[in-house]
């Protein structure tokens, strides 16, 4: 995120579409960023992994008597607009004004539209105006003077009506334009080949699994080569679960997951007496399917799903209930429940099945404390626990939470210090307990955490100067610390850290001209300049 701006974005949203609001908002901070793209420039600047914190109570700024000049500050420093439309939206000054000024901010390219209800642009067709679903801000673009002008805009929305793009989807074409994915021609090319690459590999994958199962049952007579065989089909199907769906993951190839839970599921339907480790792995293809149905926007399909996995992952424990195996199994089942809950906004029922997840986590600690997986997923637990306890506004309960995540990553990369990723992780965890303190309006404390991450990325270019991540993500640090200095009047203090930002930024640039994430950082950073200037002057 640019230090300039304290939230990714801004919602604008008529007080009678309060409840899509919420919805978006929860929606686009939980998505997790595939992490191939975590750190990629955008129009606001490097992706993260998680879009947060998003912007949507205009109530919290009442303690101000001039509450548009509040507003007018929270537009100059989000990254992007979300207006979700409706003839409420229409109707709605607010809606209206918050458009404008951030169109004279920021222009139009990064007002991203949602449909709710009512028809887009029928009020200048001479259709029936009372439907109209587009403010008129957003119909036409501002004239020299910055006001709404005759020259239409033609805004392209995602689409949240009955029959429109479902909620998934919905929800992904706003975080695709937020993310600009696509939109750079080689990294698309690039993408496509990989992606092409990893077909391939699955393909190869489904003919191995049918080619053992045919073995299988053509060699009963000579059963050591049987069993062999067997084993390795196991480990092909081991390999299809665990593995695969990591490496398509970054693409968003659903087509290519749900292949691979069907084939799963196929395989174990034709054997009868499933063991304990086959009804495990087909539970994981349940999950996987589940996860699927779930981006697609039926959560009525996932909801089945997941339950059928959670029912079979339950029975597995019961048999073995000292076994990590089927704890961490189990464990999962709980999460993707707890996940679904969340996305449905039935927060109680998320926070119940999270705290049974960190049960699980806790108890899979208990009896493997030597497997690094089991502090792993109790730090991961935590997170979770977390990430919802922010959503009920209960910031003093996630802080704790994140805390207790951040020793565990502390441990971790004590014990691996030359290891780059344990470091990253911790500077990681620094960044999430900085937005707990945030949001829990402790500055000083968001500070100290931005501070420590920032330590991180120093060490790790003294080890390796040639770190380019380290060194990129050091300048977006200190443009987050500026931010931080810029809110809290101080804008010495946050020119300083521009200007090592900028540095930064520059010598990336030096070394390698064609890489477009690095261009476009300079050029972020030599904007926030900029406003700080000017904010500077004026006080």
């Amino acid at each position: 995120m640019d230090e300039g701006q304290p939230f990714w974005a801004f919602i604008s949203y008529s007080h009678k579409d309060t409840a899509w609001a919420a919805w978006l908002q929860r929606g686009l901070e939980r998505y997790s960023v595939p992490w191939r793209l975590v750190g990629r420039e955008t129009a606001a600047g490097p992706a993260p992994r998680r879009f947060r914190p998003i912007f949507r109570d205009r109530g919290d700024l009442a303690a101000d008597p001039d509450l548009r000049r509040s507003v007018g500050q929270v537009l100059g420093r989000c990254g992007f607009l979300i207006v979700v439309c409706s003839p409420a939206a229409v109707a709605s000054p607010w809606v209206e004004d918050e458009i404008v000024q951030f169109k004279r901010l920021h222009g139009e390219a990064r007002i991203l539209p949602v449909i709710v209800a009512g028809e887009p642009n029928i009020a200048d067709h001479g259709g029936r105006v009372a439907d109209e679903c587009f403010p008129r801000a957003l119909r036409h673009r501002l004239d020299a003077a910055g006001e709404i002008g005759a020259v239409s805009a033609e805004p392209v929305a995602a689409d949240l009506r009955p029959g429109g793009d479902g909620r998934r989807g919905a929800l992904l074409k706003l975080l695709a334009g937020m993310l600009g994915v696509g939109l750079d021609e080689l990294i698309r090319r690039d993408s496509q080949r990989r992606v092409a690459q990893l077909t391939a590999m699955t393909a190869g994958a489904f003919v191995a699994v049918l080619a053992m199962g045919a073995l299988t049952l053509l060699a009963v007579a000579e059963r050591n080569e049987a069993q062999r065989r067997q084993a390795q089909a196991e480990d092909l199907v081991e390999f299809m679960l665990s593995d695969l769906p990591g490496k398509l993951e970054p693409y968003d190839r659903l087509d290519a997951l749900d292949a691979v839970a069907r084939k799963a599921l196929a395989y174990y339907a034709d054997q009868s007496g499933l063991g304990s480790d086959a009804a495990a792995r087909r539970a994981r293809a349940l999950q996987l399917m589940g996860d699927l149905s779930q981006r697609r926007g039926d959560a009525a399909a996932a909801g089945r799903l997941f339950a059928e996995a959670a029912a079979n992952t339950a029975t597995l424990l019961a048999r073995d209930p000292d076994n990590p195996q089927r704890i961490f199994d189990h464990a999962q089942s709980e999460y993707w429940l707890g996940e679904l809950a969340e996305t449905e906004n039935q927060l109680d029922a998320a926070a119940a099945d999270f705290a049974l997840y960190r049960r699980l986590a806790g108890r899979l600690l208990a009896v493997d404390p030597g497997n690094e997986r089991s502090s792993g997923e109790v730090a991961y637990a935590d997170e979770t626990v977390g990430s919802v306890q922010l959503l009920q506004k209960r910031p003093d309960l996630a802080s704790a939470n994140f805390a207790s995540a951040l020793a565990v990553f502390e441990v971790r990369a004590a014990g691996a210090p030359g290891v780059p990723e344990r470091q990253f992780d911790l500077a990681q965890g620094h960044a999430w307990l900085a937005d707990a303190k945030l949001a829990r309006r402790d500055a000083a404390g968001a500070l100290a955490e931005r501070l420590r991450e920032r330590a991180i990325y120093t060490a790790m270019l003294a080890v390796s100067p040639d770190e380019k991540r380290a060194a990129y993500s050091l300048a977006s640090n200190r443009e987050k610390v500026a931010a931080i200095y810029l809110a809290e009047a101080k804008p010495a203090l946050a020119a300083a850290e521009l200007a090592q930002a900028r540095a930064l930024a520059d010598r990336l640039v030096a070394a390698g001209p064609d890489n477009a994430d690095y261009r476009r950082l300079a050029v972020d950073i030599a904007a926030l300049s900029k406003p700080s200037a000017s904010r500077s002057a004026g006080r």
